[in-house]
């Protein structure tokens, strides 16, 4: 398998955190800070059907909330860090294409206020959502 211009140039970490979370990134360590660039967590979800683990990755920073899709954390938060298979850096680099894609909000609605009968205009912004209560998977 060969490497691509992107695999090459990010440093993509699997890491366990303290709390408990399983998360592979693009890691920039800066000092005791480390920058995590689009995070996904890590979840193994069994295929009984094929007898084998299956590798599901979700955005860990909520969609529509970072700016940048980065989170910072300190690196006492970090319990293990490890390199990643070339084979699983380029799965996630296709889904976080595609999980951190930018969204684009609705045009804003005007809407009546339901307090007090007002008539005064409010903006919604409707963002699309992960299913977090079944947790539906990006791949």
């Amino acid at each position: 398998m060969s490497d691509t211009k992107e695999e090459k140039e990010i440093n993509v970490k699997f890491l366990r955190l303290v709390n408990g979370d399983d998360v592979i990134s693009e890691v920039v360590v800066r000092g005791r800070k480390v920058d995590l660039i689009e995070p996904m967590s890590v979840v193994t979800v069994p295929n009984e059907e094929a007898s084998k683990t299956q590798l599901v990755l979700y955005t860990w920073v909520p969609q529509g909330i970072s700016l940048d899709n980065t989170a910072t954390i300190n690196s006492k938060d970090i319990l293990s860090i490890n390199n990643v298979d070339p084979f699983i850096v380029q799965y996630y680099i296709g889904v976080r294409k595609e999980a951190y894609a930018p969204i684009e909000p609705s045009v804003p609605n005007k809407e009546k206020s339901s307090l007090n009968g007002s008539n005064e205009d409010k903006k919604v912004l409707n963002f699309p959502s992960q299913d977090r209560k079944n947790k539906e998977p990006i791949h």
